[in-house]
């Protein structure tokens, strides 16, 4: 028994002596975990907790520290901005970006523009509408400028067949260049003939789809409507007249 207690006692002292001599290894605190020993596991302190980064289109929320993430990217917000304004002749452009973040994410075509007439004026320019006049006539006729204002105060421009003036082309435009009336003048059939074909452009229906008793109607001097656009034919003497188109 004594034996027994003496040796009790050696290893009480020897637990003793080694526990007073041991050094913790220390693991650093990480997001989810304390300060940590790596031998015995104790503990000290607390974990730092997670250092959150907001979710972005691409990436959801993430922790600076660890990396470790939560939910979802939030995707992006598509939104389109003009690029380039169409004409009555070519497309236009649109760029498709993310509102929240700026990127680019791809481009389309928008189709030409059709002539529409609103708060008093054409949606083209004089020199886009004389362009596309002639692409109408497939180039069979050329607009020349003749540099003079008619009575009605429209710049004229020559209806010209190779070098014979057919007719004029007059466009009322206001102080931003913009076209307020589109009237052809002349004092023969070749005004009708022009007349008639801009009628088509401008409206967009052809003259064989006119409605019944269109024409007839245009010669009584009255105002005629045909697809949201005011057509009259106005008098000027006996032989010279004029068609005259804008807005109803």
């Amino acid at each position: 028994m004594k034996k027994f207690l003496v040796l009790l006692m050696a290893v009480s002292m020897l637990l003793g002596f080694c526990a007073c001599g041991h050094e913790h290894i220390w693991l650093e605190a990480t997001c989810t975990q304390p300060k940590t020993c790596s031998t015995f596991g104790k503990t000290e302190g607390e974990p730092l907790g997670h250092s959150w980064k907001d979710a972005t289109c691409t990436e959801p929320k993430t922790c600076t520290v660890c990396g470790e993430t939560e939910g979802e990217a939030l995707g992006h917000q598509s939104a389109w901005k003009v690029t380039k304004e169409p004409t009555l002749l070519k497309s236009g452009e649109e760029e498709e970006y993310c509102s929240r973040c700026g990127e680019h994410l791809g481009t389309r075509q928008t189709d030409p523009k059709t002539i529409a007439y609103e708060n008093g004026k054409f949606n083209f320019t004089s020199k886009e509408f004389r362009d596309y006049y002639e692409n109408y006539m497939d180039y069979k006729i050329s607009l020349r400028d003749t540099g003079e204002i008619d009575p009605m105060g429209g710049h004229a421009y020559g209806i010209m067949a190779g070098s014979s003036l057919v007719c004029v082309l007059s466009l009322v435009e206001n102080d931003a260049d913009e076209v307020e009336t589109v009237m052809v003048w002349g004092d023969d059939e070749y005004c009708v003939a022009m007349g008639f074909i801009t009628i088509e452009i401008i409206t967009g229906i052809d003259s064989d789809d006119w409605p019944e008793g269109f024409e007839d109607e245009l010669v009584t001097l009255k105002p005629c409507y045909l697809n949201g656009f005011e057509i009259k034919i106005v008098g000027e003497g006996s032989n010279y007249f004029s068609f005259r188109i804008q807005g109803e």
